[in-house]
Parts: C-alpha cells; sequence; structure tokens
C-alpha cells in the first residue's frame, strides 16, 4: 500500500528489482502498470514510474508505455505519488495495489 496525505511532497515506494537475473544489457522495451485504489483519485494527483535518470508519468490507473525503452532493466524503478500545492489531502490518496511490468529484450534488434 502507498499512501499521499500531504500536498506538494512525493511519496516513493520501495525500489523495485526483477524477480530473477536478468541477462547482460537487457534493455526495456515497454511498461505495463496497473494501479488499485480506495477510491477516485481526487484532481492534480500525478503519478509517475521512475527509473535512474527517466520517468514515466502515467495517465491513468492502468497502461502500457514504450517511454522508457532502451534502459537497462536491472535499474531498481520506484513508483511515485506527488499532488501540487500544501496542506494535507482529506481523505488521504490511498494506492492499494500495483502491479508493474516491465519488458526487455537482449541483444541487438535487427
Amino acid at each position: 500500500m502507498l499512501i499521499l496525505s500531504q500536498r506538494g511532497y512525493v511519496k516513493s515506494s520501495p525500489p523495485m528489482r526483477p524477480l530473477s537475473h536478468l541477462p547482460a544489457a537487457a534493455q526495456v522495451t515497454s511498461v505495463y502498470w496497473r494501479i488499485n485504489t480506495d477510491g477516485a483519485l481526487p484532481p492534480g494527483v500525478s503519478m509517475m514510474i521512475c527509473m535512474p535518470g527517466k520517468c514515466l508519468p502515467l495517465d491513468g490507473l492502468a497502461g502500457r508505455s514504450d517511454a522508457l525503452a532502451g534502459i537497462p532493466a536491472d535499474n531498481p524503478l520506484v513508483l511515485e505519488l506527488n499532488m501540487a500545492g500544501g496542506g494535507a489531502i482529506v481523505p488521504p490518496v490511498m494506492l492499494k495495489s500495483y502491479q508493474i511490468q516491465v519488458n526487455y529484450r537482449t541483444g541487438t534488434i535487427r
């Protein structure tokens, strides 16, 4: 679960890594995500999947993107929540669960 209760702060998930060892030089090709919330997200909440050096802004609670293509697939990634401004978020934004799938390739593309 991930909870954002204050505007103006970024809340990050723990770093996520592959469950198994990846081949050398594996590179991201696409990323899929599915996020379950405790209710509708309030206007102004932004979510991103970030790897070192690049973040992917999410345009919904589920989707697919190739915006992180080419980044080494063995990098950790985090899910970040943010809401601009200041003060408490009532009720807090609660992500009950989140799944992120990173597809990758090895070698060169012909």
